[in-house]
């Protein structure tokens, strides 16, 4: 199923409006549109590199202008095909119903003024069509193919010849979360000189001025903790449940090892330092390497984030207890405004009443305060992560006091519902 399309198109913004109308097409920044037609949803964006006048070195200007090479591959789809294509299908249906010229595969197509990006296909709003993938060119200005080929992630080199005084990656810091998500997500690995480029652009990778977006960023490292989930074939980003296989607990959950490679990525480039700096760095490598292999992949990435903030108690690694300790992560969630911010605080309660040695009997109000947000489930396999030698004990503790919440609950209600039965036989007597 498609699920991400790309377009650019030699048309400007104002042409996209005139065409899809601003309801359905709204600019999301630079020259790059969202357009929602019908069921489907996608990127819609002019000629980068200064020509639009949909020739060739046009394209090669679009393509050397792009992130890395194998995020610079377009496909044209041949229309007529598409078409024919549509017909057939919807009658079969309706019976069953009552710069250079680039290298190029596949065969051969019109020219078209709008061509897809190789990350992304064509497709169609219509049932019927929704499986199939239409006849057309790959066209690779830069080399993309060879390097997926050879499992390379490489910067075009070149831009120079473009008048651009710095790669694609300096020119947008955020690339280097892309990089290090691409790299376990293909099982890339970048060569010498898109290292060079990416050891350059980390220290820029900062929330201060001229720095990155919160938005952008907590985007990146959302795409980075969902990996593990979409190459098990679930769902990542939802919450939802159980434990893990290889680290999880149980449930099939395969754990986050994808997560933690990028990040272990990230960490060894100076990124994570850059965005973090008020994270303990002393243990964040450590916290990466042990705890987050064990993290259920289906975790939102705002409870993943949030597993970063931790320290040394008695010689175990535990989320920390202190709520200011986890101001980086909570600055980026406010940023970027994401559905479940409230995490980050939730993971800090559970283990201040855990090392305070708290127990649903002593402190029931902020037990139950706790088993009452949204996701509590979640954060307690988070935590559970932390210490895998005591999941049990940890599991049977949660349980009681769970029981014991509970209890205290149902006897308030029994309580009330009393109360209230003997106010209304103090009115029938009057």
């Amino acid at each position: 199923m498609v699920t991400d399309i790309d377009i650019v198109t030699n048309a400007s913004i104002s042409e996209m409006m005139e065409v899809f109308g601003r309801h359905a097409c709204r600019l999301k920044g630079g020259n790059t549109c969202d357009v929602v037609w019908g069921a489907l949803s996608f990127e819609l964006t002019t000629y980068r590199g200064g020509l639009r006048d949909g020739s060739a070195e046009a394209e090669f200007r679009d393509a050397a202008s792009r992130d890395f090479t194998m995020n610079a591959l377009f496909f044209e789809p041949d229309f007529n095909d598409i078409l024919t294509t549509a017909a057939t299908a919807a009658a079969a249906a309706s019976g069953a119903n009552g710069s250079g010229s680039p290298e190029t595969t596949s065969g051969t197509a019109p020219a078209g003024s709008a061509t897809a990006t190789a990350t992304s296909s064509s497709s169609s709003s219509s049932a019927v069509l929704s499986h199939l993938q239409p006849h057309g060119i790959v066209k690779d200005y830069v080399g993309g193919v060879p390097d997926l080929k050879a499992r390379v992630l490489r910067v075009f080199r070149t831009h120079r010849q473009l008048g651009q005084l710095s790669s694609s990656v300096e020119d947008d810091p955020i690339r280097v979360l892309r990089a290090a998500r691409l790299s376990e997500e293909l099982r890339l690995e970048p060569d010498a000189y898109t290292l060079e480029q990416v050891h350059k652009a980390a220290w820029r990778c900062h929330f201060q001025h001229n720095g990155v977006s919160h938005k952008r960023v907590f985007r990146e490292l959302s795409k980075m903790a969902d990996l593990d989930a979409a190459a098990a074939g679930g769902g990542g980003g939802k919450g939802g449940g159980g434990g893990g296989g290889k680290g999880g607990g149980g449930g099939g959950d395969p754990g986050s090892p994808r997560f933690t490679a990028a990040l272990l990525r990230c960490h060894s480039w100076g990124v994570l330092e850059a965005l973090f700096p008020e994270l303990p760095q002393d243990s964040l490598e450590r916290v990466i390497r042990q705890v987050f292999p064990r993290l259920p992949a289906r975790l939102p990435p705002e409870l993943k984030l949030s597993c970063l903030v931790a320290g040394e108690v008695e010689g175990d690694l535990v989320p920390l207890a202190v709520a200011s300790a986890y101001l980086p992560i909570r600055k980026l969630l406010e940023g970027a405004r994401p559905a479940q911010a409230h995490y980050p605080e939730a993971l800090c309660g559970l283990s201040r009443l855990l090392l305070e040695d708290t127990y649903a009997e002593s402190q029931p109000e902020k037990w139950a305060e706790l088993f009452a947000t949204e996701g509590s489930e979640l954060v307690e396999l988070a935590y559970a992560a932390f210490v895998p030698e005591h999941r049990q004990e940890l599991a049977e503790r949660l349980r009681l006091n769970r029981q014991v919440v509970e209890q205290r609950v149902a006897e308030r209600v029994e309580q009330r519902r009393r109360s209230q039965k003997a106010a209304a036989r103090r009115g029938d007597y009057r």
